[in-house]
Protein backbone atom coordinates (compact mmCIF):
# COMPACT_ATOMS: atom_id res chain seq x y z
CA UNK A 1 0.00 0.00 0.00
CA UNK A 2 1.34 3.42 -0.94
CA UNK A 3 1.55 6.32 1.49
CA UNK A 4 -1.17 8.10 -0.48
CA UNK A 5 -3.46 5.06 -0.20
CA UNK A 6 -2.83 4.86 3.55
CA UNK A 7 -3.81 8.53 3.94
CA UNK A 8 -6.93 7.99 1.83
CA UNK A 9 -8.05 5.02 3.93
CA UNK A 10 -7.58 6.94 7.16
CA UNK A 11 -9.24 10.17 5.98
CA UNK A 12 -12.08 8.51 4.08
CA UNK A 13 -12.90 5.50 6.25
CA UNK A 14 -11.05 4.83 9.50
CA UNK A 15 -11.47 8.12 11.37
CA UNK A 16 -15.09 8.44 10.29
CA UNK A 17 -16.10 5.76 12.77
CA UNK A 18 -14.58 7.81 15.60
CA UNK A 19 -16.38 11.00 14.55
CA UNK A 20 -19.64 9.08 14.09
CA UNK A 21 -19.36 7.63 17.62
CA UNK A 22 -18.86 11.15 19.00
CA UNK A 23 -21.90 12.33 17.03
CA UNK A 24 -23.99 9.42 18.33
CA UNK A 25 -23.24 10.56 21.89
CA UNK A 26 -23.64 14.32 21.44
CA UNK A 27 -25.83 14.74 18.36
CA UNK A 28 -23.11 16.68 16.57
CA UNK A 29 -19.56 16.41 15.35
CA UNK A 30 -16.78 18.21 17.24
CA UNK A 31 -16.46 21.89 16.47
CA UNK A 32 -13.42 23.03 14.53
CA UNK A 33 -11.99 24.38 17.79
CA UNK A 34 -12.55 21.05 19.59
CA UNK A 35 -11.07 19.11 16.67
CA UNK A 36 -9.43 15.71 17.10
CA UNK A 37 -8.81 16.49 20.77
CA UNK A 38 -12.55 15.97 21.44
CA UNK A 39 -12.11 12.34 20.41
CA UNK A 40 -9.32 11.85 22.96
CA UNK A 41 -10.52 13.80 26.02
CA UNK A 42 -13.83 15.35 26.98
CA UNK A 43 -14.35 18.96 25.92
CA UNK A 44 -15.46 21.33 28.67
CA UNK A 45 -19.22 21.16 29.31
CA UNK A 46 -19.40 17.67 27.76
CA UNK A 47 -17.60 15.70 30.48
CA UNK A 48 -20.73 14.15 31.99
CA UNK A 49 -21.94 12.57 28.72
CA UNK A 50 -18.51 11.76 27.25
CA UNK A 51 -17.98 8.05 26.57
CA UNK A 52 -14.54 8.21 24.97
CA UNK A 53 -11.86 8.05 24.04
CA UNK A 54 -13.37 7.69 20.59
CA UNK A 55 -10.03 7.52 18.80
CA UNK A 56 -7.87 4.44 19.27
CA UNK A 57 -4.42 5.04 20.68
CA UNK A 58 -5.43 8.21 22.50
CA UNK A 59 -3.29 10.42 20.25
CA UNK A 60 -3.96 12.80 17.41
CA UNK A 61 -2.91 10.85 14.33
CA UNK A 62 -0.12 11.66 11.94
CA UNK A 63 -0.34 11.18 8.19
CA UNK A 64 2.20 9.00 6.36
CA UNK A 65 4.46 12.05 5.95
CA UNK A 66 4.65 12.69 9.70
CA UNK A 67 2.21 15.60 9.92
CA UNK A 68 -1.05 15.78 11.86
CA UNK A 69 -4.21 15.28 9.89
CA UNK A 70 -6.35 18.41 9.67
CA UNK A 71 -9.96 18.72 10.85
CA UNK A 72 -12.68 21.27 10.20
CA UNK A 73 -16.38 21.18 11.07
CA UNK A 74 -18.17 22.13 7.86
CA UNK A 75 -20.86 21.06 5.45
CA UNK A 76 -18.89 22.08 2.36
CA UNK A 77 -18.93 18.49 1.11
CA UNK A 78 -22.22 17.46 2.70
CA UNK A 79 -20.56 15.34 5.39
CA UNK A 80 -20.50 17.62 8.45
CA UNK A 81 -16.73 17.65 8.77
CA UNK A 82 -13.54 17.47 6.75
CA UNK A 83 -10.47 15.43 7.60
CA UNK A 84 -7.46 15.78 5.36
CA UNK A 85 -3.75 15.37 4.93
CA UNK A 86 -1.68 18.03 3.25
CA UNK A 87 -0.22 15.24 1.13
CA UNK A 88 3.40 14.71 0.17
CA UNK A 89 4.22 18.41 -0.33
CA UNK A 90 2.91 19.49 3.11
CA UNK A 91 1.01 22.57 1.88
CA UNK A 92 -2.57 23.23 0.80
CA UNK A 93 -2.55 22.15 -2.82
CA UNK A 94 -4.05 19.76 -5.37
CA UNK A 95 -2.34 16.73 -3.77
CA UNK A 96 -4.23 17.05 -0.45
CA UNK A 97 -6.06 13.88 0.59
CA UNK A 98 -9.42 14.29 2.28
CA UNK A 99 -12.62 12.52 3.23
CA UNK A 100 -14.50 14.03 0.29
CA UNK A 101 -14.59 13.01 -3.35
CA UNK A 102 -12.49 15.09 -5.68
Amino acid sequence: MSTTEAAEIFAQKTVGRSFDAFRATFGRYPTTEEGFAALIRAPKKLETKWKGPYLEGGKIPFDPWGREYRYRATYNHGIGYEVWSLGPDGVLSADDIGNWSN
